[in-house]
């Protein structure tokens, strides 16, 4: 008996640990942003202090999230704001701050030593774009006031300016696939394009241009590479390269492309996994997937979070993190890339099968079955905001919703049926 009862319970753990495709992690800290991760337990992260806004903290879990512990604090007497970290090893440490100063530290950041050979003038004085690690070696790179790149390979004791095929100029984005293989991009006016390095980073040279504005650009070989195109307000499109970035084409096949929806950002573990999270009407977060290189995109089944999530940092195809946007304050850890997909289908184009009306409407609202259409299932209304303003359940086959308590603009509306959603916009005057 005891055996068949520590089967039920292992069975039991088992089926809970399958449901749990997305666990918040959140520590009791707010706005979170420049993640890291070292492996699939350890993650690190900037977080504004408790004593002030103005103060920033290096935060760290070892775990997996289950316990946060303060790496760092900006200093407050004088005042000297930590902008940007990179952790090389659990122990090894490099930041900057505001004053241009950059430290780093041997044990965690328990101790910290000003480097003072850095090269003209410190860190260029911005919160972003100053510091890089390649991850599969030791170098680093620091953007400084001379509008120069600097690499060390040795934890700051020397430096080497990076040399750039055109004179000095900012890159962006870099990352790498290799111990010396790695991407960066680079905008000249209204031009976009991507620049390579064969040797760690101390060169780099053009490697293409982008046909629209990059918004997040990730390489996952020498040849296959992947991006978000911004093409215009509330526009965006995937785009892929199998020649090494000849050519870009689209990749948006069981993306909700249209006008009420965004692409916040991408992830590619490989050349064939890769992850979409999806901002609906401006606040609703939902996550795609592909295993096939973006041939085909489909909605994962959990996106019962908790604050607006739009940016991932991820370790390998199963462990990554999904981090807030600006004033949201929660993290979501998986370790099965995320789940399984949630089986429903979503369908922007509904006209076929339910005809709303009038539109924009004032009082009331119609919603009618067409084509015999047996009308089953719930009827939502949300705001821009993600709220849900209105449930019912959908019974008639000309059913009426009262709008008078709703206020004047746009919101969207939902009938949730069995296997597919049907979303369609409307207008409260």
């Amino acid at each position: 008996m005891k055996m068949k009862h520590l089967f039920l319970i292992l069975l039991l753990v088992i089926s809970l640990q399958a449901k749990c495709q997305w666990i918040e992690i959140s520590p009791n800290y707010k706005g979170f942003y420049n993640f890291q991760m070292l492996d699939s337990l350890k993650l690190y992260c900037m977080t504004d202090d408790t004593l002030s806004p103005w103060y920033n903290m290096i935060i760290k879990t070892e775990n997996g999230g289950k316990n946060w512990d303060i790496v760092r604090k900006s200093n407050t007497t004088p005042p000297e704001i930590i902008v940007g970290y990179v952790f090389i090893s659990k122990d090894s440490l490099i930041y900057y701050t505001h004053l241009n100063k950059l430290y780093y530290s041997i044990d965690g950041g328990k101790s910290i030593t000003e480097v003072q050979n850095l090269p003209n003038g410190g860190p260029y004085n911005s919160t972003t774009n100053v510091l890089f690690k390649n991850k599969y070696t030791s170098s680093i790179i620091v953007y400084c006031n001379d509008w120069n790149y600097y690499i060390t390979n040795d934890f700051c004791k020397t430096w080497n300016k990076v040399q750039l095929d055109a004179g000095s100029y900012q890159l962006t984005q870099i990352h790498f696939i290799g111990s010396q293989l790695g991407y960066a991009n680079r905008r000249i006016k209204d031009t976009f394009t991507f620049y390579k390095t064969n040797d760690d980073g101390k060169k780099w040279f053009k490697g293409g241009d982008f046909p629209y504005q990059p918004y997040t650009t990730i390489f996952t070989s020498g040849n296959i590479g992947y991006y978000i195109a911004y093409k215009s307000y509330q526009k965006f499109d995937v785009y892929k390269t199998i020649d090494g970035g000849k050519s870009w084409v689209p990749k948006n096949s069981g993306l909700p492309i249209d006008s009420g929806t965004s692409i916040i950002d991408l992830f590619f573990s490989d050349d064939k996994n890769g992850w979409v999270s999806v901002m609906e009407a401006g606040k609703i977060s939902q996550i795609y997937r592909t295993i096939n290189g973006g041939e085909n995109w489909r909605r994962l089944a959990f996106d019962n979070f908790s604050c607006r999530l739009s940016y991932f940092t991820g370790f390998d195809s199963n462990n990554m993190v999904l981090w807030p946007h600006t004033g949201h304050n929660c993290i979501y850890r998986t370790t099965n890339g995320g789940g399984p997909y949630s089986g429903i289908k979503e369908i922007r184009n509904n006209s076929e099968n339910y005809q709303i009306y009038p539109n924009p409407a004032t009082n009331s609202l119609f919603i009618l079955c067409k084509n015999e259409l047996t009308c089953s299932g719930k009827v939502q209304i949300i705001d821009l905001q993600g709220q849900l303003l209105y449930q019912d359940e959908l019974h008639n086959s000309d059913q009426n919703i009262d709008l008078k308590n709703l206020s004047s603009g746009i919101y969207f509306l939902k009938i949730i049926e069995e296997k597919n959603v049907f979303i369609s916009r409307i207008i409260i005057e």
